[in-house]
């Protein structure tokens, strides 16, 4: 599986690498993880490549901004946020949203939702 997580920070962007590889690991599924620190970062990584999901973790508007950009190109996207756009992410088709901080329990939850959504489809 293959994921692209595009988050500004550096110490939020590891500590979610190590949950979305815990997850895999007891899911016993291979996982690869791309990170970057924009939108422009993420354009140019979704362009030509058809990644298995996108995580997008930036804050307020920024964070929205990139969310609504990166829906059309990805298959699946989980989007996080210090603010509550949990009615425009329903409406984006969002695969799932949560705000922060970011737990395990949390990113946990919302790989299996997005991985269930994704064998829906």
């Amino acid at each position: 599986m293959e994921i692209i997580l595009c988050d500004d920070n550096l110490s939020e962007r590891t500590l979610m690498i190590d949950y979305i590889l815990k997850w895999a690991s007891a899911k016993c599924l291979e996982m690869q993880i791309k990170t970057c620190k924009d939108w422009v970062e993420l354009a140019a990584a979704l362009e030509g490549k058809d990644w298995d999901m996108v995580i997008v973790a930036l804050d307020g508007v920024r964070g929205l901004d990139t969310a609504a950009s990166a829906q059309p190109l990805s298959r699946q996207l989980i989007w996080i946020s210090d603010l509550d756009f949990r009615v425009q992410a329903y409406r984006m088709c969002v695969s799932y949203f949560f705000m922060k901080p970011v737990s395990c329990q949390k990113m946990q939850r919302a790989l299996e939702c997005a991985l269930t959504e994704q064998g829906t489809k």
